[in-house]
């Protein structure tokens, strides 16, 4: 069982016929993918003093991937002006919320959000603001 004869033109070379197991199929390289979900929440205070010029970044992306976004935006009820706000995002949005409201966006690919007065506020404006972002971050593949 060994051994069997060889037709070979080198009278020295042997033939051992010896079981070879089959060789399993290399696994496929798995796609790059995302790995993991983020999720942010982003809250602060807004405070304008009267006559104030105020274009303030409230938040801005500078990562590479797409961020998704929802921004909400509080104007207190004592306050006489409305607060305004710029969205970037796939879109450009300015909201405007008057005293004692709340208004909230949600945007694909946010980019930034900006508090914009014109100087004109005749008092203290004063409010909340709520940024809740989510976007993908990319894992090294494994050696």
């Amino acid at each position: 069982m060994g051994s069997k004869q060889c037709h070979s033109p080198n009278k020295n070379i042997c033939c051992i016929g010896v079981p070879i197991p089959p060789v399993p199929p290399t696994p496929p390289t798995p796609p790059t993918s995302s790995c993991d979900i983020i999720g942010d929440e982003l809250c602060g205070n807004i405070f304008i003093v009267q006559n104030q010029v105020v274009n303030s970044v409230l938040w801005e992306s500078l990562i590479d991937t797409p961020v998704t976004g929802t921004v909400n935006i509080f104007n207190d009820e004592s306050n006489s002006d409305p607060i305004v706000v710029q969205i970037i995002g796939n879109i450009v949005r300015v909201i405007t919320v008057e005293p004692g409201n709340t208004r909230s966006v949600s945007v694909s690919d946010l980019q930034s959000v900006v508090l914009i007065n014109d100087g004109a506020n005749a008092s203290v404006i004063h409010g909340k603001y709520c940024i809740n972002v989510t976007y993908y971050r990319v894992c090294p593949i494994p050696l």
